[in-house]
């Protein structure tokens, strides 16, 4: 995910990769072929009575282990990439490297092996979370029944799916022909051939495959972004043994290259790899070491991370404090005022909302503020179910809303006072600005005023007035309640509200010129505080206003028709005319798009346009990157159609 913050540099590797793939993947088509060779020999020889268990046991997990490869293959389109009319050769080679997997159908294997590509290590999304996200002896038994999981996955959900419609009638011929030909193996009296030359090799190749697949590339499972969510690990002859999946994030990273040309791939695009801290290790002796892996590191850069949740603290009935562990001892690196996203599963929808972080950067934590909204699905979750130790999807840092924002106003001398003006929630943002502000120079002075409709309701109050001890006099808080003054009722136009604003302006005293002013509250506060600063000569430039919300305009001119592709197979349809977002236009209408913060920093809703013509409403919009513009890829919250448009979700590419 790309984002304000981002260190991120444009792909190295935009064609190189490209020479990798093949028309047709010969090198698989004749691993293929061994494998069958190899079965058709045990089978001849089981029959025959010739095959003894001490070599027939270590061939039969040989050739099932292969067996995967060619499935795997098979299911990203990889062994014939371009020929049509020879696509079923390629679907017969997959369907039959699942027979050896019993209860795995090549069909239903692809469409979840799709999830985790578009997925990786999202703790509720990624099936092959199960075990990459655990301890070695967790993954170890979690192992022998990842095939299970994946059928509770697909049974649980995951089966109303599009994705997985068309594999049902082909997973029903697999159940019945492996269900016959064990039935005649029984009966014929091969039972204890098919145990150990069936079910004991399935066992073992389950292990090691769960293990170089899932564990050993993905552990400890915190980064789901697309250079971190996976590494590379090497040695001599590694790839021989893994069959090039010890080069698992080149594999992520262009899934449609053969796997034989992992390696060949990883030289090329070894410079931009480094550039964006990709975990890269030797065998010896720093295997599973790599600190990118499981820390943030100390650079500057926009992550998307598994967070486990370390403390919740109750600031008001409807508003809580959430504190997010560190990864390695290593904080989120953020500036004050940002905030960042997290995303939660409901039912078959993914919720993305943004919340500001509270803490000062050198705190060394990671909290956000939750007030709860009526009928909101994310903040009653985190206020009301969430609990210490559960996990969720966070993103960021994003925002503009700093104190280095404020540093280019033009000034005649340095910077002493700023002045805050918060309501309800916005104070978040603020009180990070605030503890910022105070810690860096010992000649600034803050006030802040601060809207709430009760001091019952108020957040951080406690915080507050120990915050106003310790920094008295360069801290001056001034506090608005609703119920002191019941005529100013909740309306934030009301003259007595504004003219308590007025008052307060006054009494602080601040310098028209030199002073900088934060803003964070409702639409309604916002709109009354700027007349008022207007008022009193305070220009534009003076002022900084966080904003989450998005104006929709009205159509005007042609309206396009906009076809939405989602990742988990859902499809839908809309109608935006080209001064319109497609995200303004899929709001209004209450559809259900990734999305988080709504102004092109984060990147949450990139999508890839297949079909047609579109700008950006900012050209300048810092999560998407001229290179990925060249390739196709648009923010849903940027989108203007210019043509009829399909666009298709970029889960993976995040």
């Amino acid at each position: 995910m790309t984002g304000a913050a981002s260190n991120i540099v444009p792909p190295l590797s935009s064609n190189y990769w490209k020479g990798s793939t093949l028309t047709i993947a010969w090198g698989t088509v004749a691993l293929f072929a061994v494998i069958v060779a190899g079965y058709g020999f045990l089978f001849i020889s089981t029959i025959q009575g010739s095959a003894a268990i001490w070599w027939a046991l270590p061939l039969s997990t040989l050739l099932c282990y292969l067996s995967f490869t060619v499935m795997h293959e098979a299911g990203h389109g990889n062994i014939i990439q371009s020929r049509a009319t020879m696509k079923p050769l390629e679907n017969a080679m997959g369907w039959l490297s699942a027979l050896p997997f019993f209860i795995l159908p090549y069909r239903l294997f692809a469409a979840i092996h799709d999830q985790h590509h578009a997925f990786t290590n999202d703790p509720e999304r990624d099936p092959d979370y199960w075990v990459g996200s655990g301890s070695f002896w967790q993954a170890s038994y979690r192992s022998f029944s990842q095939i299970w999981h994946y059928l509770y996955r697909i049974a649980t959900g995951l089966y109303r799916n599009p994705a997985f419609a068309g594999s049902f009638y082909s997973s029903i011929l697999h159940y019945l022909l492996v269900g016959t030909f064990i039935y005649l193996m029984l009966t014929a009296g091969y039972g204890w051939e098919l145990l150990m030359l069936g079910v004991v090799p399935l066992l073992i190749s389950l292990y090691v495959l769960a293990m170089l697949f899932d564990w050993i590339p993905h552990t400890p499972s915190k980064h789901q972004g697309r250079y971190r969510n996976t590494r590379i690990y090497r040695a001599p002859g590694l790839k021989y043994l893994t069959l090039g999946q010890n080069y698992h994030l080149i594999h992520h990273m262009y899934p449609r290259v053969p796997w034989y040309h992992y390696e060949r791939v990883f030289h090329e695009v070894r410079p931009e790899l480094e550039a964006n801290n990709a975990a890269i290790e030797n065998l010896v002796p720093h295997f599973l070491k790599a600190p990118s892996s499981y820390g943030p590191l100390d650079c500057n850069e926009t992550l998307k991370l598994n967070l486990c949740v370390t403390h919740i603290r109750h600031e008001t009935p409807d508003a809580v404090v959430i504190e997010f562990e560190t990864l390695n001892q290593q904080p989120l690196r953020f500036q004050a005022g940002q905030y960042i996203t997290v995303s939660k599963q409901f039912g078959q929808e993914q919720v993305t909302r943004c919340y500001s972080i509270c803490e000062s950067p050198s705190s060394g934590k990671l909290s956000i503020g939750v007030k709860r909204v009526a009928n909101g699905l994310m903040s009653n979750y985190l206020n009301r179910e969430l609990k210490a130790g559960d996990c969720l999807t966070v993103a960021g840092p994003f925002g503009e809303f700093t104190l280095e924002a404020g540093a280019v106003v033009p000034r005649t001398k340095p910077l002493e006072q700023y002045c805050f003006i918060a309501a309800g929630s916005g104070i978040t943002p603020i009180l990070s600005l605030m503890k910022t502000a105070l810690e860096r120079d010992s000649c600034t002075h803050v006030q802040l005023i601060y809207f709430n409709r009760s001091q019952a309701s108020a957040l951080f109050m406690n915080e507050l007035i120990a915050l106003e001890k310790r920094w008295s006099p360069r801290l001056t808080i001034i506090h608005g309640f609703d119920d002191d003054n019941p005529s100013s009722s909740t309306d934030c136009h009301s003259a007595a509200k504004q003219n308590f604003l007025l008052q307060s302006l006054k009494t602080l005293a601040f310098d028209q010129v030199q002073t900088l002013f934060y803003l964070c509250g409702p639409e309604a506060l916002k709109a009354m505080v700027m007349k008022t600063l207007s008022d009193l000569s305070v220009t534009e430039q003076q002022i900084l206003v966080e904003n989450f919300s998005l104006d929709i305009p009205q159509p005007e001119g042609v309206l396009h028709q906009v076809k939405i592709q989602l990742a988990n197979g859902q499809q839908h349809q809309l109608d935006v005319a080209s001064n319109q977002t497609v995200l303004e236009v899929a709001r209004q209408q209450r559809l259900s798009i990734p999305h988080a913060c709504g102004v092109g920093q984060c990147g949450c809703c990139m999508m890839k346009i297949t079909n047609g013509q579109a700008t950006l409403a900012n050209p300048n919009a810092v999560a998407i990157l001229p290179a990925e513009q060249q390739q196709g890829f648009t923010l849903a919250c940027q989108c203007r159609p210019q043509s009829d448009l399909i666009l298709c979700e970029q889960s993976g590419h995040i």
